[in-house]
């Protein structure tokens, strides 16, 4: 059975450092521009799995192979590999779905931008930060990732960086439920103007932030939801 990435309170340090290496694996510019450009759909039938592991797995465990490390270790690093290479595809397919981008037509090395947690996890909310810093995405793209992720700061920064046209758009557009076409409002605090949001909720809902709570908890966006849980107990 794969080993399943789980955040544990407590890791030792072999646990810990078997990650790191596993995530410096996957770092390589051979291994993530293949796991880049491998298709998001059709990725858990088993001809998408055979290709990933002639594409990319066998590569891993070539690499793994010559680090030199007892056999034991060796499985284990194994193990731990492919749970973090489903987490860089998580990562990936939830982004690709929000901004209906590419992430291989941008021209960076994401990977350097991935934040890890200690358990082999991505960090969302400090991988995001780090991408709204990076002047190589283009504002537009920078501002929805900061209001997807309720960064409140740079919503601020990147909203008066806007161009006029563009900032129009999102402040006119009232029937949508994205986080970006709301946050405009919320910086204003035009609260009211997201009232429909609650009002065609089928749930018993008293405000904007109770509904983005509950909303964020539905698209399993954590960082949002611990952002409006905190303004709903304000």
């Amino acid at each position: 059975m794969e080993k399943q990435l789980k955040c544990f309170l407590l890791l030792s340090l072999k646990e810990m450092a078997l990650r790191r290496v596993a995530v410096l694996l996957w770092s390589d510019s051979d291994i993530s521009g293949s796991i880049l450009k491998f298709p998001i759909h059709g990725y858990y039938n088993n001809e998408m799995k055979k290709l990933l592991r002639e594409t990319t797995l066998d590569k891993v465990v070539d690499k793994v192979s010559k680090l030199d490390l007892p056999k034991s270790l060796t499985k284990q690093m194994i193990d731990i590999f492919h749970p973090i290479g489903v987490e860089i595809r998580r990562w990936k397919e939830i982004h690709q779905d929000i901004f209906s981008i590419l992430l291989e037509d941008i021209n960076l090395p994401v990977w350097v931008k991935l934040c890890w947690t200690t358990a082999g996890t991505i960090d969302d909310k400090k991988t995001a930060e780090a991408l709204v810093r990076c002047n190589v995405l283009d504002v537009q793209t920078r501002f929805q990732l900061a209001c997807v992720y309720c960064l409140e700061d740079y919503i601020r920064l990147l909203w008066e960086e806007l161009p006029g046209k563009m900032r129009d758009h999102y402040q006119n557009e009232n029937n949508s439920y994205f986080l970006y076409f709301c946050w405009p409002h919320v910086l204003k605090g035009e609260l009211d103007v997201l009232d429909f949001l609650r009002r065609t909720s089928d749930r018993n809902l008293t405000s904007f932030n109770q509904w983005a709570f509950e909303q964020s908890i539905e698209d399993d966006n954590k960082i949002a939801a611990e952002y409006f849980f905190s303004e709903v107990n304000a």
